[in-house]
């Protein structure tokens, strides 16, 4: 009985001297181990600039519309490939450009072209 509890004993030691070991590894390379944070300035990320201007703005009024439009030219540039499309762009009053068919039709309608 008394060797059964010597061994009792053994084990319970070697399991705590092991556990104390693991938990001393892994507090060791989770807070202490020193490694430097990553560098965020990674010159590979660009960042990107678009640019807008609005050439040649003709506001057309016609007394037999009960609305106005205007024909201009968008110039934009940008440092990467861009794919722009009518609906990226809206009216301050909230119009998307794609969104025009209603006025196309009511200009045909009346005759302009």
């Amino acid at each position: 009985m008394k060797k059964r509890r010597d061994y009792l004993g053994i084990v319970t030691i070697v399991l705590a001297l092991m556990l104390m070991a693991v938990g001393g590894i892994y507090i060791w390379k989770t807070f202490l181990d020193g490694k430097k944070e990553p560098v965020i300035d990674d010159p590979i990320i660009t960042e990107t600039t678009i640019a807008v201007v609005l050439t040649n703005p003709i506001v057309y009024r016609f007394p037999d519309l009960d609305f106005q439009f205007v024909i201009a030219e968008l110039e934009v540039t940008s440092n990467k490939t861009l794919e722009l499309g009518l609906e990226m762009f809206s009216t301050n009053e909230g119009i998307d450009l794609a969104s025009t068919k209603f006025y196309r039709d009511k200009l045909i309608e009346m005759g302009y072209t």
